[in-house]
């Protein structure tokens, strides 16, 4: 049925458009697997040593539960001799999986997305705390290099209100168990981001390691 396949790439290019009608810094056209944003133009001011893209997933995780997949820097493993294999490209994957969300979610994310954005100079970067030798994007444990987490999000609920945790709860409500997204735990520290908007759920949009 063509309207049932079509349906997840019309999601992905309206919510393309829309941002960069913002002039949120996304990857254009939009395709099959989802929207892209470009993190290395919308948190410039973040060194690629300290993950830019994932820095960028903790924050729309933070300000909206919007889950996030970062493929960049962080998703690479180190040179030989222990220095950082830097990545060509930082992105944050937005998956869309076909009739998962609605358009309603789909504009709650765009509006979230813009207002980080807006607030971009805000976000800082992250260090890791546990590095494992392989797949650290799954299992390393990260810590924000200042107290940017609470600045951020103190302004966040300065203009959305002190519910916002309510609210973040209801968009995800109902989405399955398996999608990964940047969680933040006790102690400031954030483990690794394996995910999507919709995360690469089994029949959805399917990502390069998920």
């Amino acid at each position: 049925d063509m309207d049932i396949i079509s349906q997840g790439p019309q999601f992905i290019d309206y919510t393309v458009k829309k941002l960069d009608e913002y002039g949120v810094p996304v990857i254009t056209p939009g395709g099959g697997l989802g929207a892209h944003l470009n993190a290395m133009e919308f948190v410039s001011h973040i060194p690629q040593q300290q993950y830019p893209a994932g820095a960028l997933v903790c924050a729309m995780y933070l300000c909206g539960g919007i889950r996030g997949m970062e493929r960049g820097t962080l998703s690479e493993e180190r040179n030989a001799d222990g220095s950082e294999r830097f990545a060509s490209m930082e992105l944050v994957r937005l998956a869309l999986p076909r009739r998962v969300f609605t358009l309603s979610q789909t504009e709650y994310v765009i509006d979230r997305v813009k207002w980080v954005y807006d607030h971009r100079d805000m976000i800082g970067g992250l260090e890791f705390v546990h590095e494992p030798a392989t797949l650290r994007f799954f299992t390393g444990i990260l810590k924000p290099v200042s107290d940017w987490p609470e600045k951020l999000v103190a302004a966040y609920k300065a203009e959305f209100g002190e519910d916002q945790e309510d609210i973040s709860e209801e968009f995800n409500e109902g989405l399955s168990e398996e999608f990964e997204g940047c969680n933040g735990s006790e102690g400031g520290e954030f483990s690794g981001s394996e995910g999507g908007f919709g995360g690469d759920a089994d029949g959805g949009a399917g990502g390069d390691a998920g």
